[in-house]
């Protein structure tokens, strides 16, 4: 029975009857798979954004406290350990060294190295974690465990550029922004500022080359636009220059990445567009 037990944890991380030398799973089934990991014994376990295990009260967290006694090696990896206090930083350097390295409890840790502030609420007084009252100290127990890696240590780039263009808005493109201006004015004026959010949304979708039609097919309707046409402007200028050229643009909105990517493949510049709702351009041509 013990065996048959065994072998049904395993499951997932067989091909066939043997055992898989590589796993990789995401931080949301790491509890439900624990014990399967144990049973894996793996010989390296590497835990990338490591801040998803900072909360000492979740399970996820206790979970890959119980895996990493297991493994021979432990590594993790984050470009921002701390995220709200020194405290964050328990349950990484417990898993990243050991129990008998770690002696205290999540509670000592912060009355250790954790500067607080007391304030006054309806509930009470409240203590709030505010910086490091050792700092020497945490860095001398963190510094064993822990290797820094910069841009400028493992990568050969040229000098960074930077740039700030001031476009004007299109003839239309302005129109529209005042009347949305004054109408949300007027709305303010009215209602309070419960629609300043909404207000503000709406001159930025103006400003970034559309706007909001509920008569449309898709309920958007793209404006003339001078910062698309900038755009447009730039990369087919590079790619002239260029023909290995590679860009990246980031965009606020969904109707930018449409825009940018129709101006572009209209142009005959290959490119694709990818949203949260996966890729804009499907054929990828």
């Amino acid at each position: 029975e013990e065996v048959a037990v065994r072998a049904n944890k395993l499951r997932f991380f067989k091909d066939k009857e043997n055992l898989l030398p590589v796993i990789v799973i995401n931080y949301e089934i790491l509890e439900k798979l624990a014990e399967a990991i144990i049973e894996y014994n793996p010989d390296v376990i590497i835990f990338d954004e490591s801040w998803k295990i900072k909360n000492p009260k979740a399970k996820t967290t206790d979970a890959a406290i119980r895996v990493s006694d297991y493994a021979k090696k432990v590594m993790l990896m984050n470009g921002s350990p701390i995220g709200n206090h020194v405290g964050d930083y328990w349950s990484q350097v417990l898993i990243a060294a050991t129990k008998e390295y770690v002696t205290e409890s999540y509670d000592q840790w912060l009355a250790k190295y954790a500067k607080t502030v007391s304030t006054g609420s309806p509930f009470g007084i409240q203590i709030k974690y505010t910086g490091c009252k050792n700092p020497v100290g945490l860095m001398e127990r963190i510094s064993p465990f822990c290797y820094r890696a910069t841009k400028q240590t493992c990568l050969t780039l040229p000098p960074k550029k930077r740039y700030r263009v001031i476009l004007k808005m299109e003839e239309k493109q302005r129109e529209v922004y005042a009347s949305v201006m004054f109408n949300g004015t007027a709305a303010l004026e009215e209602f309070g500022p419960s629609n300043a959010a909404v207000i503000q949304l709406r001159l930025r979708q103006i400003a970034s080359g559309f706007c909001y039609d509920p008569e449309s097919k898709n309920k958007i309707k793209h404006l003339p636009s001078a910062k698309l046409d900038w755009i447009y402007d730039f990369i087919k200028d590079r790619n002239e220059e260029d023909p290995s050229f590679r860009c990246i643009i980031w965009c606020y909105f969904n109707a930018e990445v449409e825009g940018i990517v129709y101006a572009l493949k209209k142009a005959g510049i290959k490119c694709e567009g990818i949203t949260g709702s996966g890729f804009y351009n499907k054929n990828n041509d």
